[in-house]
């Protein structure tokens, strides 16, 4: 039996009107949930994708959340109402959906990726921004329907993407490479914008506030990096800790730790207990790109409980070049170490810091039990 035409729209009529219900009763609890989800995809597989595959996916949700953007401010105008079909429809009930899940994934990537590559300790105003921006994606969500601020969030997300990928591409890292990673950031948002513009002939009027907006946000982007708020991105540091002695062997470091009782496992921060005089050993295995070479400092710090100050003890550096999968190792060490807490940051020479190892330091007449282990 074959359905007559108008009873096949009629059915999708009234199968769109009651998806709509639906979507309309659980849309509180649909769009933030993509957006944890899109972060939990993210947590999930950049642990196991290989950088290149890695910056495939980022780059088709970037592209994703580009469309969506275009897709839902040309369908909201409703200058092409008569040639909406069902499907599209269907579509800009799903749009919102897949945007959320996007931008939260690349959100959640930035995050991922630029915790990798700072101390918390230190970076922590830029990744109070990142979750703000997922935050406030679901709170504001009206706000955020704006093309202007769709159009300087996803600036923001693409500044900070591409300043993870140039890198890779020029095998330099410094403050005149993120610069660029500005520019073309903007320049990818211009191009959307042209886009726009083209089919929401009306976005135009918001144009002098979205360059505002843009020209701010790099101002603000730029400000954080050169006061090293944003970490030294793409470095990262794979490993640090505070040994008794370390030693090459081949191409491999024996470290020599020193045994921790349980009960002192528990308590956080660990001691190192030494004769006066002894030295201490720092060591750091950093991931760079394959040929960048950058130098890398280790700062070591001893905490002054008069002045209630950290104070700078030694600054010693060494070079690294990108390449290992498991890092370029290396390390420092010190002698005349005085007693009390220590800190030892693993920074370049602009003062970004990649990672941190704290410790206290006792004095001891007697031999501490120690373990060695390859690292």
């Amino acid at each position: 039996m074959l359905l007559k035409p108008s009873t096949v729209v009629a059915s999708m009529v009234i199968s769109y009107s009651q998806a709509k219900v639906v979507y309309t009763k659980y849309e509180r609890f649909l769009i933030p949930a993509m957006l944890v989800f899109g972060f939990l995809f993210d947590l999930i597989t950049f642990k196991t994708l290989n950088i290149r595959t890695a910056f495939f996916i980022l780059g088709v949700q970037a592209s994703i959340v580009a469309v969506c953007i275009v897709f839902l401010q040309a369908f909201d105008d409703g200058q092409h109402t008569k040639k909406y079909t069902k499907w599209l429809y269907y579509m800009r009930a799903i749009a919102p959906l897949l945007l959320q899940f996007s931008m939260g994934a690349l959100l959640s990537a930035v995050m991922i990726f630029y915790l990798f590559s700072g101390a918390l300790s230190v970076s922590w105003p830029f990744y109070i921004m990142i979750a703000f921006l997922m935050l406030s994606n679901e709170l504001f969500r009206d706000y955020y329907l704006q093309p202007k601020v769709q159009l300087t969030v996803y600036y923001l997300v693409l500044f900070a993407l591409v300043a993870l990928v140039l890198p890779f591409w020029i095998k330099y890292i410094n403050v005149f490479v993120f610069a660029l990673a500005g520019l073309l950031a903007m320049a990818l948002i211009y191009v959307l914008y042209r886009v726009l513009r083209l089919l929401v002939p009306a976005i135009s009027q918001e144009e002098p506030v979205l360059i505002i907006l843009i020209g701010l946000s790099f101002g603000g982007m730029l400000g954080l990096y050169l006061t090293n708020i944003i970490p030294p991105i793409p470095l990262s540091v794979r490993a640090i800790g505070v040994y008794h002695e370390v030693t090459s062997v081949r191409d491999a470091y024996v470290v020599t730790a020193e045994v921790e009782p349980w009960q002192e496992r528990l308590i956080p921060g660990q001691t190192m207990r030494i004769v006066r005089g002894a030295p201490l050993f720092v060591y750091s295995a950093i991931f760079a790109p394959s040929q960048l070479q950058t130098n890398i400092v280790h700062i070591w710090e001893w905490y002054d409980e008069e002045q209630r100050e950290w104070k700078t003890m030694d600054t010693l550096g060494f070079r690294i070049s990108g390449g290992r999968d498991d890092g370029f190792r290396g390390f420092t060490q010190k002698s005349s170490l005085l007693e009390g807490e220590w800190r030892v940051s693993v920074a370049t020479v602009r003062g970004q810091v990649l990672g941190r190892v704290s410790f206290h330091i006792e004095y001891t007449d007697v031999a501490v039990p120690t373990v060695q282990f390859e690292s």
